[in-house]
């Protein structure tokens, strides 16, 4: 049962839309960036031609003054970066199940299931090869996963298994470019089936406060909605450990300076993924093709709806 995993060893934690205000310059602009995608692969580069859209993946705003600056002083580019958003991840609620067929001749039917956390994604086939051809068999797998790093609030779904329930071919009327679409619609309709919920960045932290402060950086914690471990005491120290999503985390540096006087630190550490159990629901744009809306992903495609769903022809 094959997993799709990231090889990085790091995982960037904010997600970030880049424009430039010269649409003539946007070519220039993405040639540039792919540079140093290519330089750095963490970035996720992504681009969509018939929007114009661009987006990365960073660290943290550090990461984007630095990227802003290689433009700058490497290919005489000024781009702007938007505000970035925490990268979620979308696993199951429940099993989901969906199917599509195009022109009565090719045929997929998916099911989604939560798996524990921490699974990733996993992929099985149980079609039979005697109705779905190995050659589709592999270009399915291959559509699975480009289609699940965008799901249905625009994030990469984990920690699911999705398997491939049935399918068939026609040795002579079926073509690569029907899966191509009856995939991602199928697969769609499985995950709206299964609803999908979140998962946020956890963080491990230990902060090193002045026991004079220890209060004062508490009671901080606390109207943070930070969670901490066992606390430690050395000599005139106090080390505070604890693990905490990264939404709540993204203002304790600087507060922890102000209470301390600058005697104080933070070291912290990405520590995973958590379901998300409060707070806004995070959506993503979508960059590329978008399956969610199958009228305009099927005009995307060069496809209509009259393609669509007709039983197929069985030998």
């Amino acid at each position: 049962m094959p997993e799709f995993k990231s090889v990085s060893f790091i995982n960037p934690l904010f997600h970030t839309s880049v424009t430039i205000e010269d649409d003539f310059k946007i070519h220039e602009l993405v040639s540039a960036l792919e540079i140093l995608n290519d330089e750095d692969p963490t970035l996720n580069l992504n681009y969509n031609q018939s929007t114009g859209q661009i987006s990365l993946d960073l660290m943290g705003n550090l990461q984007s003054e630095i990227i802003d600056n290689m433009l700058k002083e490497r290919f005489g580019l000024e781009a702007f970066f938007s505000d970035p958003i925490i990268i979620h991840k979308e696993t199951p609620i429940d099993i989901g199940k969906g199917a599509c067929f195009f022109d009565r001749v090719s045929q997929v039917e998916f099911q989604i299931q939560p798996l524990p956390l921490g699974s990733g994604l996993q992929y099985e086939s149980k079609a039979s090869t005697d109705y779905l051809f190995p050659k589709y068999q592999k270009q399915i797998s291959k559509l699975v996963e480009m289609y699940c790093k965008q799901g249905l609030y625009g994030w990469e779904i984990t920690d699911a298994l999705i398997t491939l329930t049935n399918g068939y071919s026609d040795s002579v009327t079926s073509d690569s470019s029907h899966y191509n679409v009856a995939v991602p619609i199928a697969l769609m309709r499985a995950i709206k089936q299964a609803g999908m919920k979140l998962e946020e960045p956890m963080i491990k932290y230990e902060i090193t406060t002045p026991n004079d402060r220890f209060g004062a950086v508490l009671s901080a914690l606390s109207s943070l909605g930070i969670d901490y471990d066992k606390i430690v005491n050395l000599n005139d120290y106090t080390i505070i450990p604890g693990n905490a999503p990264l939404s709540s985390m993204l203002d304790l540096p600087t507060t922890i300076t102000r209470l301390t006087g600058g005697n104080g630190s933070v070291i912290k550490k990405p520590n995973g993924y958590q379901l998300k159990t409060s707070g806004e629901l995070i959506r993503k744009q979508v960059i590329g093709r978008d399956p969610r809306n199958e009228v305009l992903f099927l005009m995307d495609m060069n496809s209509s709806l009259e393609h669509l769903d007709r039983p197929p022809r069985r030998k």
